[in-house]
């Protein structure tokens, strides 16, 4: 590496270094101008091997951190350019391969991003792409589920932030806890497939801007912490066992399939700068639920039963559901607390696929679905 490339990439990592430091302590826009700083030291560093494709793995290197720092800066278009023109080289595999994940990265940011819009701090952005999505349009049933999963996500972040202890089923109760965070939507937009989510005005203590804005910015924080932390940091997030599993449960029914839904994403205004938050890969099944659970479940422990939900019981000391199969076998599943309205009783009468963990001959639901799914 020639001295100038040297200097502007030492440049460009004491810059991200004072990013991520500015970022830690919540200084957006203070981290926002290290990052931008960061980026253009690192791009004219790439680009002084743009024609050198003998400098490998460097010339690759180099441009990869170009364009994840032009992703932290938001430079969506340049993030694709360097990245291609460090394709264009004989980088290495490895280097090739985390080349081509920058690349997708910046293609589902841009599906992600306002283009233009302005927010206020009480809305936050809503986006699905993948096979099941056109510009503008989108098939319905697959849309129609994650918007419903969104809003309860929405009400049930609301409730839990007010401290108001976990009511499983709101219609049944009589009360109107519900009522305090009320959800807006708006008409769609061709970005992939993109709504506006609005908290409304609320009733009860949710009276301020700030309080609703607070809903928006906790629930994309749980989902940065599915995507990228693990089961304690949610555990020590949202102690309250009946929410945490609400939670969990909500979110594995917005995360992709892979072919249908590739992405969804969540993306709001804070301070002038985009905040987004993508659901772009399937996180682990286990830990999340009850603080007794390991981290991970061996093969053994962990059961698929699939079959007619027929029965449903909320009346007991624990919920149970019963699926019965082709052949008429009934299987007896458990249900954690804080699943039964909002995630099974939707799939009433629906053939379903359960994902159960078993202690002894019990089984305890953790993840269910439509068998179509």
């Amino acid at each position: 590496m020639t001295a100038k490339a040297a200097a502007l990439h030492a440049s460009a990592m004491e810059f991200a270094e004072d990013a991520a430091h500015a970022a830690k302590l919540g200084e957006t826009e203070r981290a926002a101008r290290f990052y931008k700083s960061a980026f253009e030291a690192e791009r004219d560093a790439a680009i002084l091997f743009a024609e050198s494709p003998s400098e490998e793995p460097t010339r690759s290197v180099l441009f990869r951190s170009a364009a994840t720092l032009a992703l932290d800066c938001g430079e969506h278009r340049e993030a694709e350019r360097l990245a291609c023109l460090g394709l264009s080289g004989g980088a290495p595999a490895e280097i090739s391969d985390e080349l081509r994940d920058v690349l997708e990265r910046a293609q589902w940011e841009k599906h992600l991003s306002l283009r233009g819009m302005t927010l206020d701090p009480t809305e936050f952005q809503f986006t699905i792409d993948g096979d099941a999505v056109g510009l503008g349009i989108a098939n319905a049933d697959v849309v129609t589920r994650r918007v419903e999963c969104t809003k309860k996500m929405v009400r049930r972040t609301g409730h839990r932030l007010q401290n108001l202890p976990f009511q499983d089923d709101l219609r049944a109760s009589g009360k109107k806890v519900g009522d305090d965070v009320e959800v807006f939507l708006s008409v769609p937009r061709a970005a992939s497939f993109a709504l506006t989510f609005r908290i409304g005005q609320p009733q009860l203590e949710f009276t301020s801007v700030e309080r609703r804005r607070s809903v928006i910015d906790e629930m994309m924080s749980c989902m940065e912490i599915l995507q990228g932390g693990g089961p304690a940091e949610l555990v020590a997030r949202i102690p309250d066992e009946a929410y945490r599993a609400n939670f969990v449960a909500l979110a594995r029914q917005l995360q992709p399939d892979g072919t249908q839904v590739k992405l969804v994403g969540l993306t709001c205004l804070r301070n002038g700068v985009e905040r987004r938050v993508q659901l772009s890969r399937q996180f682990p099944r286990s830990g999340y639920i009850t603080e007794g659970q390991s981290v991970g479940h061996d093969a053994a422990q962990t059961v698929t039963v699939v079959g007619r939900l027929k029965y449903a019981d909320s009346t007991s000391k624990k919920d149970k559901i019963r699926l019965v199969d082709d052949g008429g076998k009934v299987s007896s599943i458990y249900v954690p607390k804080g699943m039964m309205a909002d995630i099974v009783r939707p799939l009433w009468d629906d053939t379903v696929t359960v994902v159960a963990h078993r202690r002894g001959t019990q089984l305890t639901l953790s993840e269910i679905m439509r068998r179509d799914e």
